[in-house]
């Protein structure tokens, strides 16, 4: 699913595939957190920044920042997973033998 969109010089935003585009200047911290659970939760794709891409300057800087933090952390995501996973292992086995026992 596509979050970020690039078109006509200006950068969009969306929720969900069944969500209206919206002006990526119009974006508050409530809205970066949901499109955060969205990047975490599924598969996504956004449109990569060029100088061309974007003419505006307010959009520019906005769907910069966010695209870089979103493509850092999506670099991140499989570590993360793995790290929780081997952090509760122990535990894990642990519960799991205890419901085997019984």
């Amino acid at each position: 699913m596509k979050i970020l969109e690039i078109r006509e010089n200006k950068g969009f935003f969306r929720f969900s595939e069944d969500s209206e585009w919206q002006p990526i200047d119009g974006i508050d911290k409530d809205g970066i957190l949901t499109l955060l659970n969205v990047l975490l939760e599924n598969e996504v794709s956004m449109d990569v920044p060029t100088e061309d891409n974007l003419g505006n300057q307010a959009h520019s800087i906005i769907y910069r920042n966010i695209y870089s933090k979103f493509v850092s952390l999506l670099g991140e995501k499989s570590r993360f997973q793995d790290e929780s996973q081997r952090l509760y292992i122990d535990e894990i086995k642990k519960y799991v033998g205890q419901s085997d026992q019984q």
